[in-house]
C-alpha cells in the first residue's frame, strides 16, 4: 500500500456548476443584488473551500509522529539518464527545512533496486561531495547495507531526520537507525546540498519550506 497516497477526491459537482445556463452574470454593487444572486455567491464561496481541503495531502504516521505538525514542502521525480528512477518528498515542521531541525525525506521508487546498490550509490555520492574520512564512509556504507532492503516500483524508503540521527522507514514501517551527526549530515546531503546531481529535485523540494511564522 502506498503510504503517501495523496487523499485527492473530486468534490461533489452541484448543480449550479453542472448547467452553465444557470450560472447569470451578477449586476453591479447595488444594482439587483438579491437573495438567489447571495446564495449563489455563498455557495461558490464554500465549493472553493471543498476544493481546497479535498487536495491536502495526509500526513504518514511514522513522520507525523516525529515531526510536529509536519507538513510536505515539496517534491518531485528523480531521473538518470532519461529513466525515471524515483519520486523524493521533502516534509518539514514549523520550522521549515533547517538542518537542525527535524524533517523527512521520502523515496518513492519508479523501479527495482537491491538494497545493496542503494547503499553503494549513496556511499558514492557521500564521497563525491567530501562528507566524511574514507573510514567513516566504509563504516556507513555497512550501516546503509544492513538497513537497506531491496525495493520495487511503488514501494517507500523514508528518512527522518532528527537531532539523534536518521530513522530509516520502508513502507511506513522501522527499519533501522544511524544515530550519529556526521551520518545525517552526509546523508541528507544527497538530496539538500547545493553539489547534488538532483538540483531540480531540490528545488522542488524545498518549494515550501519556509518556517511558519
Amino acid at each position: 500500500m502506498n503510504i503517501l497516497a495523496k487523499r485527492i477526491q473530486v468534490a461533489p459537482t452541484l448543480p449550479l456548476l453542472q448547467r452553465g445556463r444557470e450560472l447569470k452574470l451578477l449586476p453591479p454593487l447595488g444594482e439587483g443584488w438579491d437573495g438567489d444572486i447571495l446564495r449563489r455567491l455563498v455557495l461558490l464561496m464554500l465549493m472553493s473551500i471543498i476544493s481546497l481541503q479535498t487536495y491536502a495531502v495526509e500526513v504518514p504516521h511514522h513522520i507525523a509522529e516525529a515531526i510536529p505538525n509536519a507538513r510536505l514542502s515539496g517534491g518531485g521525480p528523480f531521473r538518470y539518464f532519461g529513466f525515471h528512477i524515483y519520486d523524493a518528498q521533502l516534509w518539514v515542521g514549523d520550522e521549515g527545512y533547517k538542518p537542525d531541525a527535524p524533517f523527512a525525506i521520502d523515496l518513492n521508487y519508479a523501479r527495482n533496486f537491491d538494497g545493496e546498490e542503494i547503499a553503494k550509490t549513496s556511499r558514492e555520492e557521500m564521497e563525491r561531495m567530501q562528507y566524511g574520512t574514507a573510514v567513516q564512509q566504509e563504516q556507513w556504507f555497512g550501516q546503509m547495507k544492513a538497513i537497506f532492503p531491496d525495493v520495487k516500483k511503488g514501494q517507500h524508503i523514508t528518512g527522518v531526520f532528527t537531532a539523534q540521527g536518521v530513522h530509516f522507514f520502508f513502507n511506513g514501517k522501522a527499519i533501522g537507525e544511524v544515530r550519529n551527526a556526521a551520518f545525517s549530515k552526509a546523508f541528507a546531503a544527497i538530496w539538500m546540498d547545493p553539489r547534488t546531481k538532483a538540483n531540480k529535485v531540490r528545488e522542488q523540494m524545498l518549494t515550501g519550506a519556509n518556517p511558519v511564522h
